[in-house]
Parts: structure tokens; sequence; C-alpha cells
């Protein structure tokens, strides 16, 4: 095989931690979503996330059309639909799982407007890890409800769609620092969550 992953302490920590605040997201999507409506739980949190930075940070050198296009599907759709989809009745647990399909979403949408070819072993590992979903849904039962489901696939979707502008104009690396700060974004935003 000869791909043998060698992840040092370090890295292996900062994945690790990168898993746990994935999932410590959706409890204070939870408690957020008690005191907030679904979308004005999303403009909150992204208005608190970005309000300093929008007068710090310069603007991407990217056409304003892949700027605005990547905003409205990945933050304000993507959350919108989550949010809501949870607000529905959608398990935060569920929640983290389904919006995973995204990758699935992601392939597609890849191959149809880049002609991105996946490989046979990311194909097989999408194949494994969506019957591992289909187990998943198939056990939830009545847990969940049906409109939750639909519109959390619906925020899936919209990140991939998101990330189909990403991967437009991520093609010159000038930007990929924008890219981050999105994240450290996000990133603040939980921390004040929590203060």
């Amino acid at each position: 095989m000869g791909n043998a992953l060698n992840l040092s302490t370090k890295h292996l920590f900062l994945a690790l931690f990168t898993v746990l605040i994935w999932g410590l997201n959706f409890i204070a999507i939870h408690y957020g979503l008690n005191g907030f409506p679904p979308l004005l739980l999303c403009a909150v949190r992204f208005g608190l996330a970005a309000l300093p930075w929008v007068f710090i940070l310069p603007r991407p050198k990217a056409p304003v059309k892949y700027i605005v296009g990547y905003g409205i599907f990945t933050f304000v759709m993507q959350f919108g639909l989550l949010f809501s989809g949870i607000y529905m009745g959608l398990s935060t647990g569920l929640a983290s799982l389904v919006l995973q399909v995204q990758v699935f979403f992601s392939m597609g949408l890849a191959a149809f407007f880049f002609t991105d070819k996946p490989g046979i072993w990311k194909i097989c590992g999408s194949l494994i890890s969506f019957a591992g979903i289909g187990i998943v849904a198939f056990h939830m039962g009545d847990s969940a409800s049906l409109i939750g489901l639909v519109l959390t696939v619906l925020a899936a979707l919209s990140w991939s769609a998101g990330n189909m502008f990403s991967k437009k104009w991520m093609r010159n690396r000038r930007f990929r620092w924008w890219y981050g700060a999105i994240w450290w974004l996000f990133l603040l935003w939980w921390a004040c969550h929590f203060l």
C-alpha cells in the first residue's frame, strides 16, 4: 500500500481536538435553539463571529460572485437549514451524522461541474460510510422527524454547493489564508457562546 499515515502526537491531538469541537458545536446549537428561533440564531452566530473581523481582514481578491455564492450556500443556507432541522425535531447527534452526507454530494457535484473522477478507494470508502449512515437511519425508528431529516439533508447539499464555489476560487492559492480565517471566525463564535 505504501500510504501509511504517520501523525505526530501534536497532529493527532489537533485532529482529536477538531472532533471534540465538532461535537460540542452541536451541543451549543441545541442550547442556542432553546433561546432563539433557528434563523435568528444563525444570524446572531455569524454576526457576532464576523463583527470584529469584517473591519480588520481585507476582502478576499476573489470575484464577488464566488464570495457571495460561498457565503450564501456555506453559511446562510447550510446553517439555516441545519438549525431548522434540529429545531423541527432531529436530534443533534443524528444531525451531526446526517450532515456528513455532504461528502457524497460534494463528490457528485465535483464530478458534474469539474469532471473530477473519484478513485476506487474514495468510492469504496464512501460506500462503506454510506452503508453505516444507512444502518443508523434504519434503526432510528420514530425518534426523528421527517421534516427535520429532510432539512438537514438539504443543509448537507447546501454545504456541498458552497464547496463548489470554494473549489472554483481556491484554485488560486492566494486565497487559502482567507478560507482558514472563516474557520477561526467559527471558533471565535463557539468560544463566545460559552462566555
